[in-house]
């Protein structure tokens, strides 16, 4: 009777502890080392697939070139286009070195109900200094609208500034002013567009 009993409380505790599964353990809080992780917006990955776009419909391409006073167009080709947007994707865009040496910054404009991320370095030498994206809000995502960009080229003792605008499936310009000290002067003007409504 006794063995009854000692088994009856064992198969009894067995179902008791059974019966209250084992608790999740929490989470992991966070700390300062995984605070270095960030999340651009992927600048590079977006102009490529814009790239692609153009290069996968038969699409108008023209160019307008200005240099002074004067403006000259005409209809490109792809190969042409793909050329003309290789001064879109530096170096610097690329993922591990984009997050290394730039530090972003992002507001919401009331009026206009863009959000901007802007994209900035302290290295005020040659290569790629801001990065400028523009999105509206939308109800599952946003949606990219544009993106500026300032490339830095120095030589001697002036420096070359391209400064570059994406619209989204629509065109691209890219101004390069030449700047000596104080003075500078716009050296030429070349807009690419493939949207026929622009």
């Amino acid at each position: 009777m006794k063995n009854y009993f000692f088994l009856f409380l064992f198969e009894t505790l067995v179902f008791i502890s059974c019966g209250h599964p084992e608790q999740p353990k929490s989470e992991p809080v966070a700390t300062n080392d995984s605070a270095d992780v960030k999340n651009y917006f992927p600048v590079e990955d977006f102009l490529r697939s814009e790239i692609s776009y153009v290069d996968s419909f038969p699409l108008r391409i023209v160019r307008y070139h200005t240099v002074g006073t004067k403006t000259d167009s005409g209809f490109i080709k792809s190969s042409d286009f793909d050329q003309m947007a290789k001064a879109f994707l530096p170096a610097d865009l690329n993922d591990s070195a984009f997050q290394k040496k730039f530090t972003e910054s992002s507001f919401i404009d009331q009026s206009t109900h863009l959000i901007t991320f802007t994209y900035s370095t302290k290295n005020n030498q040659s290569g790629l200094q801001r990065v400028d994206v523009m999105a509206t809000r939308g109800m599952n995502s946003d949606k990219v609208k544009s993106i500026y960009m300032e490339i830095l080229e120095n030589k001697n003792d002036s420096s070359i500034i391209k400064k570059m605008y994406w619209v989204a499936k629509k065109s691209f310009d890219i101004a390069t002013i030449m700047q000596s000290g104080e003075q500078s002067s716009l050296l030429s003007r070349t807009r690419v567009v493939w949207d026929v409504g622009e």
